[in-house]
């Protein structure tokens, strides 16, 4: 639809501008003829100068007028007219215009004004005036252009609020706002509507979106909205709810607010608002009886028939057609909230649109529960009495069209959107090990509305976080969903605990039985309750130890715990300031050790990120002990470390940590030495690369190199983890030098094991089938691993292994010996030879071809001393003849530079 509507833009426009080319061109050729031809027709001195300036008032005058005349129009028609070249009067203007101009500037030159000539004068005349149409229209058009600046940032702003409210949707009940938030898959049906909306004619329409409270009408109308040509519909909602006692003036609000909405349109016309402002005015005088009666619609009838003095209200509501007939786009009005009203209220709403308000172009869609609807209606007109609700049916379909029932959601996406719901607060509570499948298919059994699943996540939401700690989540899952489809069920099991915990003998009351759906509960209570099992005529088999059981598991069926599923808490997963102020006032007076404790405590039962960042917030308070927090951190670090699984709270004590250091040495004081005594070499490696740039850190780098000479006895691939090992092993190199570093690492490398676990920090970060089929990448890595290894365990391997040295090799080498990154390192010393030579060759080649000097990178030079250091003699000739060549290139290269230098 919309590439159709874009070709006939493109055809339209290349018809406008064909014709005012043709048009500029036929009109200069005339110019140009009548110049040559009249120009000394009439003589300068054949009038006088009098009269030749009674002459030129008299042409002059009309132009100004007509002048005048047409911006006037123009700026109180701006809101009619679509763009600025509407009627064919402005493409008339515009080309007559411009072909003046440019015949006078351009034709017949040089251009002399006013030479006494009458008719040279009023061309001059006539190009003065065309100069000011010109820039009339350069005005407006830029006027537009800046309209439309502004019409996008709106359109922009309104999508930003539409985000922001989809997090409102899950916590508020809000409708969805668009496709990405349906997860429901209404979105092709939703599509289907909009796109019958374009092929309604000029004719009025109504169509019903027709389901239960909160299942999903308005969520279904919003995506109605989005999958709808902007270009050719425009929507207005109107909520009669909303006007409470005073819907007797609803239908002059209505019409108020139908104004108020097409008005925003491009191509509105204003004797469009005349009309209605005098039709609304008209039909606000039609009587109503007192509050909670009905309205009388019969002298609102009367008033359309022929002859009755009603011929002004007929001849007005036949102006507003014929009018909104010529309105640019299909109008659709959303009704929504008419299942709230009472049955007067509705048979008002009803008669609305199809008597009152029943405009071509104009599509109403009354979004409604028709069961409530009917019994609503059964009020007004006692459809009920005759034992059944068939002709408050019918009733409806009179004004209803097209009835739309909407569609029952997917079981699987229905399945699905309950599944992620809850596994993302289950997630969000760090609630592990646990399977809700039960649950979900509960909640679907139950066949709750989407508004009240809404209400159910809301409320687990809620509840889960001050809870979780305290009852089984299960049970209280279970419980939520009583509470939402049952709140009956949910205060009968509150008020009768013995009746649902214990094993006596009893006789149900009248009240339990006269409990809604009781039977559709059986199942869920069964579950939470095993006792409740003699509720429905059975007999509980399991033993009184289960009893312990369920209190361990904090069952809901327990004594001890059934009670803290209707009781209230404080947030559990925050630390309130009254004891983050409590711990700041320990730290001033306690000892170290004792402070750790209470401190490891805090954030194993807060987070270390929750209790840190609010820390962070205060530490102004604890200035004058902030080194005795920096130790506390560095201390509880290392406790961590030692413990895996800890990753989360390492990092956030390390970024406090870094912050309390950056404060130290802005002051203009140092970390002592024994602080750093026995510290974490990865706490101290952190701390020092995120301040070396700015401060002297000679204490603690000096304390990194003594770390590194301890640690270093042993792999730091069998000592850290593999991320820690990693970056222990990067930053290496700056507090030691090479050939330091390679004595340690011939150490840790005795075995083949040994030796897959060194490369293992080489090769790990890359995809081994890519690393395979790009030889710049392996023999990048190659290299880089070489830098660090013995000359024994380098010569060993060029030595022995000449396989693999394809793909096919390394893949069979894989599966005979298993160890993945020797056969990457074989791989690449295999193929270190022919790639090396091969880039000498090329980047020489290069070089020659744009007489540039050649330059190696770093890792070519380094694979050369590879090949000069353990290659065979063949490989060392090649490379050295290659090398002694573009060094006599290099040579003369330099002596022509510095020819040209001394010219």
């Amino acid at each position: 639809m919309e590439e159709e509507s874009n070709t006939k833009k493109i055809i339209k426009n290349s018809w406008r501008v064909s014709s005012v080319i043709l048009s500029f061109i036929c009109i200069n050729i005339f110019l140009t003829i009548l110049r040559n031809e009249m120009h000394d027709k009439i003589p300068s001195d054949y009038l006088s100068f009098w009269v030749k300036g009674v002459l030129y008032v008299l042409i002059t005058i009309p132009l100004i007028l007509f002048f005048v005349s047409y911006i006037i129009t123009s700026i109180s028609n701006a809101r009619i007219r679509r763009e600025t070249f509407f009627r064919l009067s402005d493409y008339i203007i515009f080309t007559v215009s411009l072909s003046i101009i440019i015949n006078y500037w351009f034709v017949n030159t040089p251009v002399s004004m006013w030479t006494g000539n009458v008719l040279s004068d009023l061309f001059d005349i006539s190009m003065v005036f065309s100069c000011c149409i010109i820039l009339y229209f350069t005005g407006e058009i830029l006027a537009r252009i800046q309209k439309s600046k502004q019409e996008k940032k709106e359109k922009i702003a309104k999508s930003l609020q539409k985000e922001n409210k989809i997090e409102a949707y899950y916590n508020s009940e809000y409708p969805i706002n668009d496709t990405e938030q349906d997860a429901l898959n209404r979105a092709s049906f939703a599509e289907k509507i909009a796109n019958s909306l374009v092929k309604s004619g000029e004719d009025s329409l109504t169509m019903g979106i027709l389901g239960n409270w909160g299942s999903g009408k308005s969520s279904v109308y919003n995506l109605i909205k989005e999958k709808s040509d902007k270009n050719h519909v425009i929507f207005i909602e109107f909520k009669p709810w909303y006007f409470g006692e005073n819907n007797h003036d609803i239908i002059r609000l209505y019409l108020l607010e139908f104004l108020e909405g097409i008005k925003k349109v491009e191509g509105y016309n204003p004797e469009i608002g005349k009309a209605i402002k005098k039709y609304a005015d008209i039909l606000s005088s039609v009587s109503l009886r007192g509050f909670g009666a009905t309205l009388s619609f019969k002298e609102l009838v009367d008033r359309f028939k022929p002859g009755q003095s009603t011929d002004s209200l007929s001849d007005l509501k036949k102006e507003i057609e014929m009018l909104l007939k010529d309105y640019p786009k299909r109008i659709v009005v959303y009704i929504d909230d008419i299942d709230r009203l009472e049955g007067s209220e509705i048979r008002m709403i009803f008669k609305l649109v199809r008597l009152v308000a029943d405009f071509p172009k104009v599509t109403y869609i009354l979004a409604l529960d028709e069961e409530v609807v009917q019994k609503s209606l059964s009020s007004v007109y006692q459809f009920e009495e005759k034992g059944n609700l068939e002709d408050a049916k019918k009733y409806i379909e009179k004004f209803i069209q097209i009835p739309i029932y909407l569609p029952k959601p997917d079981f699987i996406d229905l399945y699905n959107l309950c599944k992620k719901q809850l596994n993302n607060i289950i997630e969000e509570n760090n609630i592990l090990n646990e399977e809700y499948t039960e649950i979900i298919d509960s909640l679907i059994e139950q066949k709750l509305s989407l508004r009240d699943l809404s209400r159910y996540f809301n409320l687990v939401k809620f509840y889960l976080p001050f809870l979780k700690e305290e009852v089984n989540v299960k049970d209280l899952l279970y419980l939520i969903l009583i509470q939402v489809s049952s709140p009956e069920l949910y205060q009968y099991i509150y008020t009768n605990k013995l009746l649902f915990i214990n094993n006596y003998k009893f006789e149900l009351d009248d009240e339990f039985k006269a409990l809604p759906r009781l039977n559709e509960y059986q199942g869920i209570l069964c579950t939470i309750f095993p006792y409740a099992t003699r509720l429905f005529g059975g007999a509980f088999e399991g033993e009184m130890a289960n009893k312990k059981e369920w209190e361990k598991e904090k069952r809901v069926c327990s004594d001890k715990y059934f009670n803290h599923y209707f009781m209230y808490s404080s947030p559990r997963d925050a630390i309130s300031q009254n004891e983050l102020s409590n711990f700041i006032s320990l730290i001033k007076e306690k000892d170290l050790t004792e402070i750790q404790t209470i401190y490891l405590d805090l954030i194993k039962e807060y987070s270390a990120k929750e209790v840190n960042e609010k820390l962070e917030h205060r530490l102004s308070e604890v200035d004058e002990c902030i080194e005795k927090i920096f130790t506390l951190l560095l201390k509880s670090y290392q406790e961590l470390h030692n413990i895996s699984g800890n990753r989360n709270a390492k990092e956030s004590i390390i970024y406090l940590a870094q912050l309390i250091a950056k404060k130290i040495y802005s002051k203009g004081r140092e970390i002592p030495v024994e602080y750093w005594e026995n510290s974490n070499i990865l706490f101290m490696l952190k701390i020092y690369n995120y301040l070396h740039n700015n401060y002297n850190l000679k204490i603690l780098k000096l304390a990194i190199k003594n770390a590194y000479e301890k640690i270093s006895e042993v792999s730091y691939f069998k000592v850290f983890d593999e991320i820690d090992a990693k970056e222990v092993f990067s930053k290496w190199k700056d507090f030691s030098d090479q050939e330091g570093i390679k004595k340690k690492v011939k150490n840790w490398i005795d075995t083949k094991e040994d030796f897959e676990e060194f490369l293992n920090y080489y090769f790990s970060d890359i995809n081994s089938e890519k690393i395979v089929k790009d030889k710049e990448i392996l023999i990048h890595v190659f290299v880089a691993s070489t830098q660090y290894l013995s000359d024994k365990i380098l010569q060993e391997y060029f030595d022995q292994y000449h396989s693999p040295k394809t793909e096919v090799e390394w893949g069979q080498y894989i599966e005979k010996n298993g160890a993945g990154n020797i056969g990457l390192f074989l791989l690449g010393k295999n193929n270190l030879f022919e790639y090396i030579f091969s880039a000498i060759e090329g980047f020489h080649v290069s070089s020659m071809k744009n007489s540039y000097m050649v330059e190696l990178p770093k890792y070519i030079s380094m694979g050369v001393k590879l090949i000069k250091k353990f290659g065979n003699n063949e490989q060392i000739m090649k490379i050295e003849s290659l090398l002694v060549e573009i060094k006599e290139y290099n040579d003369f290269i330099k002596e022509q530079l510095d020819l040209q230098f001394e010219r």
